[in-house]
């Protein structure tokens, strides 16, 4: 018999985490965009100190509830294999994204609006955007969606909350096509997270971003560079889809003592969430969603 539970204290659990996590977007919102660029402090810098700052209401609320001992607890090892599969899967999915948008455009240009990003100062090389983008940003946001998020999301269970910390996680970038690859992107994170450790979502999200931030640089190489970035392209939906196509077919063969084994883990998952009801959840969620539409769509 499955184990009914009260949702009181579950439901405050839930409040406070939400609220810092609105308090987080709001802040990094705020900072980013209306009170650091008055500071004479170049775009890259504004990033570290609006990220770092914002970060605060996360580390409270995961000191308040005792969670930081319990981020780093390792399930299984993650082997090379796994990595290289998981990291080609999360690069094939910003590929496909990159691909779709032209269509994407497309139809949006039906209606006189477009997706694109018109922001030309992120393509400036600083050594602070590369350290955010390849070292900083990726360990905050995975303490902060794969942590605190998917920590909590989980007792409702495991594939729902890997579903929704990868959809806050892709509206909170506040820009339509990264938060599709971000969503994507989350899904294996969440994943890595949930299989193997908090550790392995952070080493595959600094990979995939060193990947994304290597691409430029390899195009600027001549015939060498395109080259490269065709092997590396091609290299990884090749792991990725024979990966998954040796994935599916173990799947296939052991689902009977698998499904037996996610009965027994499950059974005493609690089957009523306070999550759907709770109102805090639903403003972080339209607060980034409000953004993500309102940065970036603009007319044509």
């Amino acid at each position: 018999m499955q184990k009914k539970t009260t949702i009181n204290g579950k439901t405050r659990d839930v409040t406070q985490l939400f609220l810092a996590l609105l308090a987080y977007s709001v802040l990094f919102t705020g900072l980013l965009y209306v009170v650091l660029p008055k500071l004479a402090i170049s775009g890259g810098i504004h990033t570290v100190i609006a990220a770092i700052l914002a970060f605060l209401p996360i580390v409270l609320y995961l000191v308040k509830t005792g969670q930081t001992g319990r981020l780093m607890e390792k399930k299984v090892s993650m082997g090379i294999g796994s990595f290289f599969y998981l990291l080609s899967l999360y690069i094939a999915i910003n590929l496909l994204v990159s691909l779709s948008v032209p269509l994407m455009e497309n139809v949006f240009q039906t209606v006189g609006l477009s997706a694109r990003s018109t922001d030309s100062a992120e393509s400036t090389f600083s050594i602070a955007s590369l350290v955010y983008t390849c070292l900083l940003g990726p360990v905050m946001e995975e303490v902060i969606y794969r942590g605190a998020v998917l920590n909590v999301l989980k007792k409702r269970g495991t594939k729902s909350a890997i579903l929704l910390s990868a959809l806050l996680f892709g509206v909170m970038h506040h820009d339509f096509y990264q938060g599709l690859s971000a969503f994507g992107g989350g899904v294996i994170l969440g994943y890595a997270a949930s299989r193997y450790s908090l550790g392995a979502a952070i080493l595959l999200h600094i990979a995939n971003n060193s990947f994304a931030e290597a691409l430029p640089y390899l195009k600027e190489a001549g015939s060498m560079g395109a080259a490269a970035i065709f092997l590396l392209i091609v290299g990884a939906f090749l792991i990725a889809v024979i990966g998954s196509i040796g994935k599916t077919v173990r799947v296939a063969r052991s689902r009977g003592k698998m499904a037996a084994h996610r009965e027994g883990e499950d059974g005493g998952q609690e089957t009523v969430s306070p999550i759907w009801g709770n109102p805090v959840f639903w403003i972080a969620l339209l607060f980034d969603s409000v953004c993500l539409i309102a940065f970036s769509f603009h007319s044509v």
